[in-house]
């Protein structure tokens, strides 16, 4: 009984309590086709399973595209600081220069 509880929760990724909710019936219920249950939880599964990539390869770009503007981030605050810095030097510099004309 345990292997079986543990291959639902593996499988399905639910409580094997919970089986009867997810297949859409009363607690008590036992389903008219066992069959088409089987085919139908056959099919539930591989759709997720086929999903499953799809997140993996989206919360990989989300991360690339979040690095890469934190990247662009710091390449701006050390273009502006370097502007800022850069600003008191050139009007020393225009200061001195117009007190030599």
């Amino acid at each position: 009984m345990a292997e079986l509880e543990r291959e639902i929760r593996e499988r399905v990724d639910a409580a094997p309590e919970a089986l009867a909710a997810l297949a859409g019936l009363a607690a008590a219920e036992t389903p008219a086709d066992t069959g088409e249950m089987a085919a139908r939880l056959g099919r539930l599964i591989r759709e997720r399973d086929g999903i499953g990539p799809v997140n993996l390869v989206a919360e990989s770009e989300a991360a690339e595209t979040e690095a890469a503007r934190r990247r662009s981030a710091a390449r701006t605050r050390r273009a502006d600081r370097g502007d800022r810095a850069a600003a008191p030097r050139h009007r020393a510099h225009s200061t001195t220069k117009a007190g030599n004309g």
